[in-house]
């Protein structure tokens, strides 16, 4: 193991021989360890042909390897007092495992085991394939979900983003054993990977404990399927779609740079702004004053690469206009007054107690220290949240021109089919759309991301 480490209030990073990068924080606050394992694949490293691999794969690892039968990792782990779960997201796989410290080691040997000898049972392989199936059906059927997704589907053209990170039904169904295995053998690499342990352990015994389980796991070259570069949007898009359902939605993205770039802490604190609690203003403006939505959020989807400003909205049928008119002009604002430093102080306060209650369990400090590991470094999440505190009024007016104009925005419309979309022509959104929102400021070309 390489003596060169990284010591920071009770955390160390060492990398194994074999490229794995090991992260170990020591918390005594309660006699519990959380083991994770990150792969830097998501869904926006497959292929055309195989979109929803990544995430069915996440549904097999634990089933099974050549020690351990179907079904033995979760009863071993149920069996030591704990509980085990996977994740899938655009640019990443993880998989982690929470259990009393004192089964640390079982921990670390099923786990391992897991990551580096999955066996992908056949028979797990078909039943499992139609659990993923049901799951790819679900987020269709869901309105919210739906809207969400043909959002991206409108608003990236090239870049992997587009499609849904559980696939689509049609692809998920000719996905073959063979596939995942081959995605497996390639992606879950030492090199490709990062272990965090958190909890109650003593740090040196931990990385002993871990080149005992890992340090065997052999390395290869990781062939990554980079996602493609997404050109400038240059126009307003709008697409409009009906189903079966009483209310109707409203998805909305804006082009915005990566989480590293240096707007994104600014872009971070408007979302809070607009749509974080019943002080916010889509709350007190568009639903309390002029009672046009029924909910209405902002959000912010970007990670490696530039990414969506998302609006998501609900609203009675008959108001889908001019809802979507008063959240764009919320969002107009934005360009043309400052904020408050009152209201900004509370947005900061916000967003600082979101991140540090993700820290109060040993799961979310390791998923925290996982997740910006692969971004480049752990330490990110601190800088990041010392970048919140920083955030001006004048820097929230910068961004807001920069990003928010019609050009740069993608508009989804899904009503319910006795509302028909007769009145919801290109032609008339388009007006609201301007009429809402100016076109001040705006770039032609989205910046990139500072080397990590």
């Amino acid at each position: 193991m390489s003596t060169q480490h990284i010591e920071e209030a009770n955390i160390v990073t060492r990398k194994l021989p074999n490229g794995l990068t090991v992260i170990v924080k020591q918390d005594r606050t309660s006699p519990i360890v959380a083991v994770n394992v990150w792969f830097g694949v998501g869904s926006v490293h497959e292929g055309e042909e195989m979109n929803g691999l990544a995430h069915f794969q996440e549904h097999m690892v634990f089933k099974g390897t050549e020690k351990y039968g179907v079904g033995d990792i979760a009863r071993i782990v149920k069996s030591a007092g704990g509980n085990l779960n996977a994740g899938t997201s655009y640019s990443y796989t993880m998989y982690y495992v929470v259990l009393p410290s004192r089964e640390f080691k079982t921990a670390l040997d099923v786990q391992a085991d897991a990551m580096m000898h999955s066996t992908f049972d056949p028979t797990e392989f078909q039943k499992e394939r139609l659990v993923v199936i049901d799951e790819a059906r679900m987020y269709d059927d869901r309105p919210e979900s739906f809207t969400f997704y043909r959002t991206m589907e409108l608003g990236f053209e090239k870049h992997t983003y587009r499609r849904p990170i559980a696939g689509y039904q049609h692809i998920v169904e000719k996905i073959t054993r063979d596939q995942l295995v081959e995605f497996y053998r390639n992606y879950y690499r030492p090199s490709n990977a990062v272990l965090v342990v958190v909890g109650d352990v003593d740090i040196d015994e931990a990385f002993l404990r871990i080149a005992e389980a890992y340090g065997g796991w052999s390395n290869g070259r990781v062939v990554v399927n980079e996602p493609p570069v997404e050109p400038p949007q240059k126009a307003l898009r709008y697409q409009a779609y009906e189903g079966p359902m009483d209310h109707a939605y409203l998805g909305a993205g804006f082009h915005v740079p990566s989480l590293l770039h240096e707007d994104y802490p600014a872009l971070q604190t408007l979302a809070e702004l607009a749509s974080s609690g019943k002080s916010s203003r889509f709350y007190r403006r568009v639903r309390e004053e002029k009672r046009l939505v029924t909910s209405a959020g902002a959000d912010l989807l970007a990670e490696k690469w530039p990414g969506f400003f998302l609006l998501a909205a609900s609203m009675p049928p008959a108001k889908w206009e001019s809802a979507c008119g008063a959240l764009l002009q919320e969002i107009e604002r934005f360009k043309q007054d400052l904020v408050s430093e009152t209201e900004l102080d509370k947005a900061r306060r916000q967003v600082e107690r979101a991140m540090y209650r993700e820290l109060e369990t040993m799961e979310g400090q390791a998923s925290n220290i996982g997740y910006y590991q692969l971004l480049g470094d752990f330490r990110l999440a601190d800088r990041h949240r010392d970048a919140i505190q920083r955030v001006t009024p004048d820097e929230i007016v910068e961004v807001a021109r920069r990003y928010f104009h019609p050009a740069n925005l993608s508009l989804v419309a899904y009503v319910p089919k006795s509302f028909g979309l007769e009145s919801l022509t290109h032609e008339r959104v388009a007006g609201v759309v301007e009429g809402a929102l100016s076109a001040t400021g705006g770039v032609t070309a989205m910046p990139e991301a500072p080397a990590s």
